[in-house]
């Protein structure tokens, strides 16, 4: 439990009244950590030398309101956000300020995971904003564009600790957001933006206050045609600009992405996805691995827990695009394009290399379990899958046992080439432009009520899923997926595995069996690894009982 202290939140010019939890204004007994944080929060910027004074005056005149956040419980955040966003509306308070205090970390996180939990924020926002207007928003990369929640258009900026070169960004203990509705920055006399000499103030004594830091080259003025307001949120704690994607993925992209799979599907002849790549908000398959390759190389894209609790493999963007290159490279001299490939494989990572791989080569996967991990059932599926698909070949675990082969019937087998960094392959004929209406994989029916039946899925469809799934869950970059659904359902693939590597986002996988054997497991894993994005049929929740 937190330790709490009186205050007095009874006084209007106390600044605990000013605390807004939902529809509530005004707390009484504050987190011992927050009274803490605000108390050094308050003392850099009402400094003298403080270089904003937009925020320096807010806090000094009272027109600064308050939040903050438990354990990264942001469940009451929108309510909060709704009540600010009512009481701005006010002549009396439409000058005012939110401060969204989260409580400290025991030990400083790195800078890039602080700035994807700020995004991570602001899609929660977004994706619980009820506001009739959000879907006619413009995107990110207009330069019009600015963060909105409930109608009102506000600047956010993210502080906290991992800033150790800007100063300015480093407000206390713990991690902070500041929400400046747009009204701060207009001259209430004349309704005019903030003019330039004053902005030009601002930077002389921020250049002070960071010792001699320059301003970051990303910050800019709002309306300009070459500012991206987005870029300047969560600033990086060096001097390089912003090269890659906004991480915000915003419900009018995604409208837009439906409109133009509508379109695409009603054209008598396949349209190439680069021919609608820059309207829509969500990549195929390949172009967003290879996007994500080059714009990130080194982010983690993957992390397998074989045991359900250590990281045997961490593979990051660059290193899976190479490797599912070097797997397609492989089977091509197996198989031509069209042929279908059973992926007779264990959860992890070889799993979705072959997937890929089979994608880059312009082959058809057909998802199933490893023999390794069936009874006789199953293998009686597995053979009846096989008869089905007519494979050209099927591939297996290494080292899989020769009793295990007798559902693979005369088919060949193949394994999965390990991964060699640094070795690009060549020869590799299919590369990302696929048509839409192209066949990706197959998905088998569990076969438990007759013969198991093939369903069709194109990358057009996987693509069409993503981007409904991206919207419904607030799934973009910054997210963490953290899974053990089997790789050959639907919901393990599709939703847990496909979706968040066309969004880039970082995946944490664990074997079925793991979490079978200790439920546990999984709630750990998200906790460790700070995951935003889990699920599972109701019986797993049945199982943490």
């Amino acid at each position: 439990m937190t330790a709490r202290i009186s205050s007095g939140a009874n006084d209007p010019k106390h600044w605990t009244s000013r605390i807004i939890i939902g529809d509530t204004r005004g707390q009484s007994h504050p987190p011992v950590w927050l009274v803490d944080s605000y108390a050094e929060f308050r003392k850099q910027v009402t400094h003298p030398a403080f270089p904003c004074y937009f925020g320096s005056i807010a806090e000094k005149k009272k027109e600064m309101f308050y939040t903050y956040v438990e354990g990264r419980d942001l469940s009451t955040l929108p309510v909060t956000m709704r009540q600010f966003a009512r009481l701005s509306a006010g002549i009396e308070d439409e000058r005012n300020n939110l401060a969204v205090f989260f409580q400290p970390e025991a030990d400083v996180e790195e800078h890039e995971k602080f700035r994807d939990f700020c995004w991570s924020v602001l899609q929660f926002l977004h994706n619980h904003d009820d506001d009739s207007e959000v879907l006619n928003q413009p995107l990110p990369d207009d330069p019009s564009w600015e963060f909105s929640f409930a109608g009102m258009e506000m600047f956010a900026v993210g502080c906290g600790p991992s800033y150790k070169r800007r100063r300015s960004r480093n407000l206390g203990p713990g991690m902070m957001m500041l929400f400046q509705p747009r009204s701060v920055f207009m001259d209430p006399m004349t309704g005019n933006p903030i003019s330039l000499e004053a902005r030009q103030r601002v930077r002389e004594r921020l250049l002070k206050w960071d010792e001699g830091v320059p301003a970051h080259p990303d910050t800019g003025i709002y309306g300009d045609p070459k500012n991206r307001e987005w870029k300047q949120y969560f600033l990086p704690d060096n001097d390089l600009p912003e090269m890659g994607k906004c991480p915000f993925l915003s419900r009018a992209s995604s409208r837009q992405a439906s409109t133009s799979f509508g379109n695409a599907t009603a054209k008598k002849e396949p349209l190439p996805v680069d021919e609608v790549e820059g309207r829509a908000g969500t990549l195929a398959l390949l172009e967003a691995l290879e996007r994500a390759a080059s714009d990130f190389p080194d982010k983690v894209a993957l992390r397998f827990l074989p045991d359900g609790e250590n990281v045997e493999t961490e593979l990051t963007y660059g290193a899976l695009a190479q490797w599912s290159r070097q797997v397609g490279a492989s089977l091509q001299t197996k198989a031509v394009s069209g042929d279908r490939v059973v992926l007779a494989l264990p959860g992890g990572p070889e799993y979705i290399a072959a997937f890929l791989g089979c994608a880059y080569a312009g082959l058809v996967a057909v998802p199933v379990f490893s023999p390794d991990e069936g009874n006789n059932e199953h293998h009686l599926r597995l053979i009846g899958i096989i008869e089905d698909c007519t494979p050209a070949a099927v591939i297996v675990p290494d080292g899989i046992a020769e009793r295990n082969l007798m559902p693979l019937l005369d088919v060949p087998h193949l394994t999965v080439p390990p991964y060699r960094p640094g070795q690009e392959p060549t020869g590799l004929a299919r590369k990302p432009g696929i048509a839409e209406d192209a066949l990706l994989f197959l998905q088998y029916t569990s076969g438990s009520t007759g013969s198991p039946k093939g369903v069709m899925v194109t990358h057009g469809c996987l693509r069409a899923n993503a981007a409904t799934i991206h919207t419904a869950t607030g799934m973009q970059a910054a997210s963490v997926m953290v899974t053990w659904l089997p790789l050959y359902h639907d919901m393990g693939l599709i939703g847990c595995i496909l979706s968040p590597l066309i969004a880039g986002a970082e995946i944490v996988l664990m074997p079925t069996r793991a979490f079978v054997t200790r439920p546990v497991r999984w709630l750990r894993a998200i906790s460790r690894y700070r995951g935003t994005i889990s699920g599972g049929p109701d019986f797993c929740l049945q199982a943490l009982l």
